[in-house]
């Protein structure tokens, strides 16, 4: 794919505009959607237990990355997530790089939430996505992470005990990038863009 951005002075006249150190608030997006289901995504199926935490561990190869981390129960239940780059997180020590809670109601910042309603399913089902962009990550993704992920207990729910006892889900990671050809340095450049929701 080939883009390239021009200004023009309301007349036949065009000029290229610069996308290397745009001020904040005038960046240009440009949205790319996604067709499901994603390359390289690699779902881990397990279940999750009233106060228990599972472990998952991943590998990002570029330090220029930005990740999706997705979460998909079977019940619409909140999920704590924690995520430590290089060590396993320890909430209890409050020892980790990242924790959120990932939540049907209140959205935190880089969550987004689906609902699948088709009609093969015998009820919805909910899919959190918490996006970590470049700046996030201080552009050196690259290396070892571990997730810890746990329901939280429903305050207001019409679940049973025997549902909440263990929730089916699926962990994965997407790993993007977003990148420009410098035709002045003939590179490949991260320089001025950068993966947004």
């Amino acid at each position: 794919m080939s883009i390239s951005f021009q200004e023009s002075d309301g007349g036949s006249n065009r000029s290229k505009v610069n996308v290397k150190d745009l001020e904040e608030g005038k960046e240009i997006s440009v949205m790319v959607p996604r067709n499901e289901p994603d390359a390289d995504r690699r779902a881990v199926s397990g279940e999750l237990e009233s106060g228990k935490y599972n472990e998952h561990e991943f590998e990002v190869h570029d330090n220029m990355s930005a990740l999706i981390i997705e979460v998909s129960p079977d019940l619409a239940v909140d999920i704590e997530l924690n995520l430590k780059k290089g060590d396993v997180p320890n909430p209890s020590k409050n020892v980790y790089d990242y924790n959120v809670t990932l939540s049907v109601g209140e959205l935190s910042p880089g969550v987004r939430v689906r609902v699948d309603n088709s009609s093969n399913s015998t009820g919805p089902s909910y899919s959190y996505e918490y996006l970590l962009v470049n700046e996030d990550l201080n552009w050196t993704a690259a290396g070892t992470y571990f997730a810890l992920v746990r329901p939280k207990e429903p305050k207001n729910h019409s679940f049973t005990e025997e549902q909440l006892r263990k929730i089916p889900y699926n962990f994965s990671v997407i790993t993007c990038s977003c990148w420009y050809y410098d035709e002045k340095t003939e590179v490949w450049s991260t320089e001025g863009v950068k993966v947004i929701y």
